[in-house]
């Protein structure tokens, strides 16, 4: 059965629950389209029939056929020119997994539980090129609920936790999250371009069964183990333009930051960037494992540095 967003028992999804606009026969062709969705989802064994099922039951229509949502993606301005595919490394590095923050965990405004310290990497780096606005890049997220949560980072390294509210309809991808992870280094392998291209070939609308033989082997470079379908090509990462399952799903459109210079701009340039993707799905050296397909993706305003993080799913 194929994995999917866990939900409230009061009211469903939070896009269903604004519906009062609606006449009660959209109201009703929406209730009858989302159980035919959820028994797809009950019928599949993996993503990719999932995919097939959903072609089958709901064609698209001539118009969608030259929509492609990656092109919308890679028109985002990157905070890191270069992505890096994390890995746990086998010996000593800069950059850190887990363990306890020094000197005091920072608690999630939301639920007020601690957060939980994922990736911290270090600035000064020579991968960043001193491009990296500050001395270490933590990346937090709250395993005790749903998110989203907003920090910043001080020159200092002390964390500042901004107002964040949990949605309302969500419940958090873990049960019984430890207080931390087990304390580990990690690795950071530059993406070239021919790799980078082959990862954004498999998700475009052509498809994973499009790819050369070439294509296939720079995306098992980048993974580490050899893709089979689409749904493996996603993956830890830092900079560049990491792809969630959701596209943009958790990016601000405001930052919570009331003092950033950026906050009320709507231009492109102004609006908050790709940070991160830590993939917990495919990725099992961070430790935790989610209950669900679960990915943490981060966002970063580039004019506060205030960081989001906000969890995903299929």
């Amino acid at each position: 059965m194929v994995k999917k967003r866990r939900k409230s028992a009061k009211g469903g999804s939070a896009k269903r629950s604004g519906r009062g606009a609606l006449s009660k026969e959209d109201n009703a062709m929406i209730d009858v389209t989302i159980e035919k969705i959820v028994a797809l989802m009950d019928q599949a064994e993996t993503c990719a029939d999932y995919e097939r099922l959903l072609e089958h039951h709901f064609p698209r229509s001539s118009e969608c056929d030259d929509f492609d949502p990656l092109e919308m993606q890679l028109e985002t301005p990157r905070f890191l020119a270069t992505g890096f595919r994390i890995e746990k490394a086998t010996k000593k590095t800069k950059h850190r997994l887990g363990g306890s923050p020094v000197p005091k965990t920072p608690d999630c405004a939301a639920c007020e539980n601690p957060l939980i310290l994922f990736a911290e990497f270090d600035g000064s780096d020579k991968l960043f090129g001193g491009n990296l606005p500050v001395n270490r890049l933590p990346l937090y997220y709250c395993c005790s609920c749903p998110g989203p949560i907003f920090y910043q980072v001080g020159n200092n390294g002390k964390i500042k936790v901004l107002r964040s509210t949990r949605e309302p309809y969500e419940e958090a991808p873990f049960e019984n999250p430890p207080k931390a992870l087990a304390p580990a280094y990690l690795s950071l392998r530059p993406i070239d371009a021919e790799e980078e291209e082959a990862v954004f070939a498999a998700h475009r609308k052509a498809g994973f069964d499009a790819l050369g033989e070439t294509q296939v082997a720079a995306i098992s470079r980048v993974l580490g183990r050899k893709a089979k379908e689409r749904w493996d090509v996603y993956f830890s990462q830092l900079g560049g333009l990491p792809l969630s399952y959701q596209g943009e799903e958790g990016k601000p459109s405001v930052c919570p930051n009331k003092g950033c210079r950026f906050r009320r701009r709507k231009r492109a340039e102004f609006a908050f960037r790709p940070l991160a993707v830590l993939d917990l799905w495919n990725d099992r050296f961070w430790g935790l494992k989610p209950l669900d397909a679960v990915q943490i993706v981060y966002h970063i305003c580039p004019g506060c540095f205030c960081i989001s993080a906000k969890y995903t799913c299929t």
